[in-house]
């Protein structure tokens, strides 16, 4: 199982929850979608799939 949010913390937990409950294939995208707040409070410029330039597609 693949988990992402956009910053990776609610997945963390998320993933922890699964294999609390027994599931033994589960992978998280730590710095999530959009990556951790900037100075500025923003996402999107620290790190995370987007801006690592990774697939992605918004519908």
């Amino acid at each position: 199982m693949l988990l992402i949010c956009r910053s990776g913390t609610r997945s963390v937990d998320a993933g922890e929850a699964l294999e609390a409950a027994g599931f033994t294939r589960v992978i998280n995208v730590l710095e999530g979608f959009e990556g951790d707040l900037d100075e500025h409070f923003h996402r999107g410029t620290l790190g995370g799939w987007r801006l690592r330039g990774l697939p992605w597609q918004q519908s």
